[in-house]
């Protein structure tokens, strides 16, 4: 069941995104992006608010590697 809490990025066909990190401080969701993507991941960084709250979720999305696996998410 999917919480209507969390906001919706954009993701093109054919790849998947992971929320990466939930924080309430735009600095921390710029650095969190910025650490992905060095790693080569695409990152979205998606406002919700509450009230007075202003929550920045980061998702993180890379097209997979079919031959290598490499861009997929490690569980």
């Amino acid at each position: 069941m999917e919480r209507p809490d969390l906001g919706k990025p954009f993701v093109k066909p054919g790849k998947t995104a992971r929320l990466v990190a939930r924080t309430q401080s735009i600095e921390e969701a710029n650095r969190v992006a910025e650490e992905y993507q060095l790693k080569g991941f695409e990152t979205y960084i998606n406002k919700t608010s509450r009230g007075s709250v202003s929550i920045y979720e980061v998702w993180a999305t890379k097209e997979p590697d079919v031959l290598t696996g490499e861009g997929k998410f490690m569980e």
